[in-house]
């Protein structure tokens, strides 16, 4: 990847454009992680990639381009909450997890979707995108410690709902 995003930065769109392709999956689950409605989602993304297009000169490291690109997503979503002046939901599960069972999914979804956003988004980022405490923190802004007191709070919340509804069906 940092060849690519060495290559981008000299102004090759091909390699950008590969970038955004390599990078869609982690982007719309983190987005999804903090909006609810599509339309928004498709925004966010769309903001982003213009924006790390407009700003890829800014980037200091090559080996930071995701944590980079997702804290310009995250920035994005919150613009987006705020001019909504909504509560963040979330679609937790990437595309390619919709094969499995959907009763599964959807318990998974209404307990993701009862946990606070912050937890809800530290959760998608370690688990979903399997990204470091170091590097979660990074993205969101935060010591490694609070990514690690937000991992144990959120599963912990999580795991309460998805236990609660699970002997409820």
């Amino acid at each position: 990847m940092n060849l690519l995003v060495k290559r981008a930065r000299s102004g090759d769109k091909e390699a950008f454009v590969q970038l955004m392709e390599e990078s869609k999956l982690s982007l719309l689950a983190a987005a999804r992680a903090i909006l609810k409605d599509e339309e928004d989602v498709a925004d966010a993304m769309q903001e982003t990639v213009l924006t790390a297009f407009q700003k890829l000169c800014t980037l200091r490291e090559e080996k930071y381009f995701k944590t980079w690109l997702i804290r310009i997503l995250i920035n994005h979503c919150y613009t987006i909450l705020r001019r909504r002046k909504t509560v963040p939901l979330s679609d937790f599960l990437p595309e390619e997890s919709k094969e499995n069972n959907w009763d599964d999914i959807l318990d998974v979804r209404t307990a993701l979707e009862e946990t606070s956003a912050g937890d809800r988004l530290v959760l998608t980022l370690f688990y979903v995108e399997d990204m470091s405490q170091r590097e979660t923190g990074r993205v969101l802004g935060i010591s490694e410690n609070a990514v690690k007191q937000r991992l144990a709070r959120g599963r912990s919340h999580f795991k309460s709902i998805y236990c609660k509804e699970a002997v409820n069906s």
